[in-house]
């Protein structure tokens, strides 16, 4: 499973070369997906000990450089976990990676640590709203849950996510809420480059 792979590279230290190695990739792929439409982003997940990757921000710089990529069509993708390790060496990564003009996006938010005060102290740009709360929002509770936080979330002039859309009227409601963007199997479940690119690019 990915969250056991996930944590076994991380206290093995291996994640740092494999996070590396993604990064490239990702930014490889964008380069070739933007001959056929230039406007197209790219997120990529970081980990709280990539954060601490005294080699991230030059990884990041030549693969930019060397697919000619504008920075600020790359979104970091960032859990409140990591966050809260290693507070200063994170605050000061997620700096220079928004200082290189890169977008820093907070995932999950909603449940477990999620504090306000993240969007003060970090240099945040996106907030994606937990797929957790947007699968239980036809209860009363939970819909007002979503309603409030999508709220403050404007009135901050940050850009929302919605995860975990299912359904049509999950995705109503995002529209209601003027929710910036979705993601999940109602639109669609994970897929390859094959595919992605047969669906979309032809």
């Amino acid at each position: 499973m990915p969250d056991e792979f996930i944590n076994i590279a991380e206290e093995s230290g291996i994640i740092l070369e494999i996070g590396r190695w993604v990064i490239y990739k990702a930014i490889n792929q964008l380069s070739v997906w933007q001959r056929h439409n230039p406007s197209l982003h790219m997120s990529i997940n970081l980990s709280a000990v990539q954060l601490a990757d005294t080699q991230l921000i030059d990884c990041i710089k030549n693969a930019l450089t060397k697919h000619a990529i504008d920075a600020s069509c790359i979104e970091f993708e960032l859990t409140e976990t990591a966050l809260l390790e290693n507070n200063d060496t994170s605050k000061n990564m997620m700096k220079e990676l928004s200082q290189l003009g890169c977008k820093i996006a907070l995932d999950d938010f909603g449940t477990g640590f999620s504090s306000v005060s993240h969007l003060q102290n970090f240099p945040i740009n996106t907030v994606k709203i937990d797929k957790s709360l947007m699968l239980a929002s036809s209860t009363i509770k939970t819909l007002s849950l979503i309603r409030g936080l999508s709220l403050m979330l404007h009135s901050l002039n940050l850009e929302i996510v919605a995860e975990g859309i299912e359904t049509e009227e999950a995705l109503n409601l995002c529209q209601h809420l003027d929710i910036h963007r979705i993601q999940g199997y109602y639109i669609s479940k994970p897929i390859d480059v094959k595919t992605m690119e047969a669906r979309y690019f032809k």
